[in-house]
């Protein structure tokens, strides 16, 4: 019973990760996640696209030379 669930909690955070990670992603407006440092660590499609850089390229480069 205690298995089944985990399995039924952990199938339940999967599905939550997966609504968030879409509405990041597909998002129209653009969004970054920064740092304490100003380096991006996350930035949508939108985000990257207005940026005019490749999003694979972004990861780690800091926000404020970018504008």
């Amino acid at each position: 019973m205690q298995n089944e669930e985990l399995r039924e909690s952990r199938a339940e955070v999967e599905a939550g990760l997966e609504r968030y990670t879409e509405f990041y992603d597909f998002a129209p407006v653009g969004y970054l996640t920064l740092g304490r440092d100003g380096a991006i660590r996350q930035v949508n499609l939108t985000g990257a696209r207005l940026l005019g850089v490749d999003r694979g390229r972004l990861s780690g480069r800091r926000f404020g030379v970018l504008v």
